[in-house]
């Protein structure tokens, strides 16, 4: 998608620049306007072109109010449940399942749709609002958007249910079995009511996810949906397994002690970057590596980082550099940057990989290992602005082979300028 570039930087939602906590909230709401498009069009193609032909009526008039519905919230809100992973995994999912006519992954899909909006309708007080959802592999439903899972018990897995939201109280009534559980709305949005419910004595427990940094980002490894398969290929590009989840790469228990360490550091030395991270990385999804300590995000579910725990300085540095991938992604969802971005039959050596990159994987290397110098360069330590001068030694040597062989669009001409200048910032900073 390509938009018309202004020049004024406080405007452009292209900036290749140090994070700036208005650019970045600027840039979020377009990406999230740009993801409601997207999802949209989805929801348009599968009741225009017929692709979910034999799916349940009550489940098609779903799809077809979920955009209303999205559009009749504000910004903000819209905004919130848009930038969920798992909302971003069903828009690809639901493409991904567009030529699987009939699978069980498409009626899965497909009856997932209401997990998007029905948190969003809780706080709607006029009469009774009804969705028929389903649960997840472990007999929970998902609401990410207030940082838990309601669930049911293992009994209850992958089973269809109508869910009614009146005033304060929300029922869901599983259609096999006729179980009946009744859930208080604080339950769901806010701290749960003691005592508090157990599924032998109410049939439902409340799951609440760890939370890090301001409190906007989820530590969480309980959704089926986020647990995707590393395969040591590219995992932004294919090398993931769509479907089922790992079943053996994500620890049921994990410390997350490293992990609100590296969130103080980055809290103390850089509001900027906290920020930012905050407001592009809405989960952070821990997981074990065999033999290895990796860390990643993958295409299908932006807005969620892989990281396997380690020391927290090493986890400053993959928050920093996983945050900016995600966040390159929104700018590029407005422009490519470079001309060709795709390409890669000219390929050449940089400091960070053993083998030749090209050219768009070079330009993206150096914008995370930007910010991740940023960071280091704003402390009072000896060591971490030596590590800065290497990141900046490596990526400044980089940039010197954008320059001389990218081709720039039009707005990643002021992409281009504002990296210059921030290059130039950190030169003069960090080399004298």
């Amino acid at each position: 998608m390509t938009g018309t570039v202004q020049n004024k930087k406080s405007n452009r939602i292209v900036y290749g620049g140090p994070p700036d906590p208005n650019h970045s909230s600027l840039l979020r709401s377009f990406a999230a306007e740009h993801l409601t498009q997207r999802l949209e069009a989805v929801c348009r193609e599968y009741i225009v072109a017929d692709l979910a032909d034999g799916t349940e009526n009550e489940l098609l008039a779903q799809l077809i109010r979920l955009p209303f519905i999205l559009k009749s919230f504000t910004s903000d809100e819209r905004s919130r449940a848009m930038f969920l992973p798992t909302t971003q995994y069903w828009i690809n999912g639901m493409l991904k399942c567009g030529a699987m006519k009939g699978s069980v992954w498409q009626r899965r899909f497909i009856a997932s749709a209401p997990d998007i909006v029905w948190p969003l309708t809780l706080h709607n007080k006029r009469g009774a609002t009804t969705w028929i959802v389903i649960t997840d592999s472990e007999g929970g439903l998902r609401v990410p958007l207030f940082g838990r899972h309601i669930e049911f018990g293992r009994a209850q897995a992958e089973k269809s249910a109508r869910l009614i939201i009146v005033g304060d109280l929300v029922t869901v009534q599983f259609r096999e079995g006729g179980l009946q559980v009744e859930i208080p709305v604080q339950d769901i949005v806010g701290p749960v009511q003691l005592p508090e419910p157990t599924i032998e004595r109410e049939g439902y427990q409340i799951r609440i996810y760890d939370a890090l940094g301001d409190g906007r980002i989820q530590l969480q490894r309980r959704d089926p949906w986020l647990r995707v398969h590393w395969t040591g290929t590219n995992q932004r590009a294919d090398g993931t397994d769509f479907f089922e989840p790992s079943l053996d790469q994500y620890p049921e228990n994990y410390d997350p002690t490293n992990y609100i360490e590296a969130f103080n550091s980055i809290s103390s030395t850089s509001p900027s970057i906290l920020f930012d991270i905050g407001t592009f990385t809405n989960v952070i999804v821990p997981r074990t590596t065999k033999n290895a300590r990796i860390a990643f995000t993958v295409s299908s579910r932006p807005g969620a980082m892989y990281i396997d725990d380690s020391d927290a300085d090493d986890l400053i540095d993959n928050l920093i550099h996983e945050n900016a991938h995600i966040k390159l992604h929104c700018i590029q969802m407005q422009d490519t940057l470079l001309k060709n971005f795709e390409r890669d039959d000219a390929r050449y050596k940089v400091a960070w990989r053993p083998d030749p990159r090209p050219l768009g994987g070079i330009f993206e290397g150096i914008y995370v290992f930007a910010n991740v110098c940023e960071f280091r360069r704003k402390t009072n330590k000896k060591r971490d602005r030596d590590i800065a001068r290497k990141y900046f030694s490596d990526l400044s040597s980089a940039w010197n082979i954008v320059e001389e062989h990218a081709e720039f669009t039009a707005a990643g001409e002021w992409y281009r300028e504002d990296m210059r200048s921030w290059i130039s910032d950190m030169r003069s900073d960090l080399e004298h």
